[in-house]
């Protein structure tokens, strides 16, 4: 198994790997599209926590198209409809796997998180 070290953000260490590989899979921890501010559109901050999934994606050696499941934690279902539009751009039939949790709060004040669980 390979497990690539957090990063180290305003003097806090990650505990946590922005991905892990095992068995020819690669496992993406939880990627957001805002660093805390709300000034984005939930749009535009959907589209940086895809566009991050598919930077430690590549950073670890596959892709978007090699996605097997996706887990999306939204801050409030009435994002749903808008979540799916931009998920639409990034992934084609057949899709993966996908699990979708409505949470009361989210790191840094996102209203979206994406994990995914990708092939090497």
């Amino acid at each position: 198994m390979l497990l690539v070290a957090g990063l180290v953000t305003k003097g806090q260490v990650k505990l946590f790997s922005n991905y892990t590989e095992s068995r020819g899979m690669v496992f993406v921890s939880g990627q957001i599209g805002t660093g805390g501010e709300r000034d984005l559109s939930f749009e535009a901050e959907a589209e940086a926590a895809l566009k991050n999934v598919g930077t430690v994606l590549n950073q670890s050696g596959t892709k978007m198209n090699k996605v097997v499941s996706v887990t999306v934690y939204l801050q409030d279902l009435r994002l749903f409809g808008e979540f799916n539009s931009v998920y639409a751009r990034y992934f084609k039939a057949p899709y993966p796997a996908r699990t979708c949790v409505v949470v009361k709060e989210l790191v840094q004040n996102a209203r979206v998180e994406v994990s995914v669980i990708a092939e090497k």
